[in-house]
This record gives structure tokens, C-alpha cells and sequence, in this order.
């Protein structure tokens, strides 16, 4: 009966340092697949308000204010490099209508450059 509770007494302790082996391998783990998952967010959060960011640059540049709707103010830009794109004489003063709204910019020398080396990795 003494070895039979001994033996009970010494399996319990190897599967109490088992547990406490996985529990620890958790523990290491779980925190380390917390903070990659982090430093991505945080990465595609910068990289979103970076590209923000140079879209109302854009749009400052070519409108001298700043807009509201990022969306609209992508659309401008990105309509104003096609603009470019299509007749490299497409600069200066300039009106168009973009989705029934007219909208007036003055596009710079260089415009298309300096967009293409802005987003070129889109």
C-alpha cells in the first residue's frame, strides 16, 4: 500500500511538472505573438497615416487648402496625375469637373514626378 501511494505521490509530480512546463511554454509564447501582432498594427497604421498624410500634401499643393474627405482628396490627386500622365502640358491653372463638382488647382512643374516617387509602391 506504501508503494502504491508513492507511486501515485510520484506521477502526480510528473504531471504537475509537465503542466507547469506547458504553462510555461504558454507563457512565453502567448506574449511573443502578442507583440508581433502589435508591431504589424502599428506598422499599418503608420504606413495608412503616412499615405494620409502625403495625399493632403497633394492635395495642399495643388489646391492650397486642406481637405476634409480624404476620399475626395485622393480623388483630385489621383485624377490630376492621370491629367498629367495623359498630356505633360496639363500644368498651371486648371479647372475640371470631377463627379459633377468643379474644382480648381494649379499644378506644378513636376507634379507627375514627384506623385510617381510619392506612391510609386502602390
Amino acid at each position: 500500500l506504501d508503494d502504491i501511494k508513492r507511486k501515485l505521490y510520484s506521477d502526480l509530480i510528473e504531471l504537475g511538472i509537465v503542466l507547469a512546463f506547458f504553462f510555461m511554454i504558454i507563457t512565453i509564447y502567448v506574449p511573443s505573438a502578442i507583440w508581433v501582432e502589435e508591431a504589424t498594427a502599428a506598422e499599418d497604421a503608420r504606413f495608412n497615416i503616412q499615405t494620409v498624410h502625403d495625399v493632403e500634401y497633394f492635395y495642399k499643393i495643388l489646391t492650397d487648402s486642406y481637405e476634409e474627405n480624404g476620399l475626395w482628396a485622393m480623388n483630385i490627386v489621383n485624377a490630376v496625375r492621370d491629367s498629367v500622365m495623359a498630356d505633360s502640358t496639363y500644368l498651371g491653372e486648371r479647372a475640371f469637373e470631377l463627379a459633377g463638382e468643379s474644382v480648381d488647382v494649379l499644378i506644378p512643374e513636376g507634379y507627375d514626378v514627384e506623385f510617381d516617387t510619392t506612391f510609386g509602391f502602390l
